[in-house]
């Protein structure tokens, strides 16, 4: 897989648009196109699986020993587990200098008996002057996200923001051997972030849907997961028929 890159150039950015106070004069005026089923929405399907879990934006594990200014090398903002997360920084900035933001599962190995190396998701910000705050809006996973800042750059804030299927951890599994206790908790955020508008048999590169993985993950959500999970499977349930 090549390199999966996001891009945003801060100085395209209308700022301010959504406060109340922003003058939007010179916008045309909104055009009002009917209720559905008329176009162009048609007809609507009710979305068979929950939205999102949000958690809101949350300090990393590490916030307080995290550096105040860019210097060009990489920050490691580490995640209290491997999770599905959206980056977000505040800084203060003068115009045109790229940020990259990764984690540490930007570069993979492939399945097995594939020995090649991959490329994963990443985000590239170049700022806008003066005080900004942005957001990925690519989903990226990982257990500590990797911010590149240039020398500087005055950091005000980094933070992530998770999300993921939205069910419960539910179950449990306990025994007088703390490695497979390990293995078990282990075991269950794999399956959770494998888990999102579809089974997925990696979080981090392809993302892909496999009948091996589905077949495999399904069964898990009936020890380790709260019934919510029940309507993800049931999704699949056409996709593993017609396989």
């Amino acid at each position: 897989m090549a390199v999966t890159t996001l891009g945003s150039i801060a100085r395209k950015d209308i700022a301010d648009w959504i406060e109340p106070g922003f003058d939007d004069s010179k916008w045309s005026e909104a055009l009002e196109k009917g209720a559905p089923p008329c176009a162009p929405w048609n007809t609507l399907e009710e979305r068979p699986i929950p939205l999102w879990k949000n958690a809101g934006l949350l300090p990393y594990k590490n916030d307080g020993a995290l550096p105040k200014a860019g210097a060009g090398v990489a920050i490691a903002a580490e995640l209290p587990y491997a999770a599905m997360i959206s980056p977000y920084l505040e800084i203060d900035a003068p115009a045109g200098l790229t940020i990259d933001i990764r984690t540490d599962r930007y570069r993979v190995h492939g399945g097995p008996g594939d020995n090649n190396s991959y490329n994963s998701h990443r985000t590239e910000y170049i700022t806008r002057e003066g005080k900004q705050a942005f957001e990925s809006l690519d989903w990226l996973y990982g257990e500590s996200v990797i911010y590149t800042i240039p020398a500087g750059v005055k950091i005000l804030g980094l933070k992530y923001r998770e999300t993921g299927y939205d069910c419960p951890f539910r179950g449990g599994f306990e025994c007088d051997d703390p490695i497979l206790n390990a293995l078990w908790q282990k075991a269950r955020r794999t399956l959770y972030v494998c888990m999102r508008d579809n089974y997925m048999d990696c979080p981090d590169r392809e993302r892909g849907q496999w009948i091996g993985d589905v077949s495999s993950q399904a069964s898990q959500t009936f020890y380790s997961l709260g019934r919510s999970a029940d309507k993800l499977t049931v999704t699949n349930i056409p996709i593993i028929i017609w396989t």
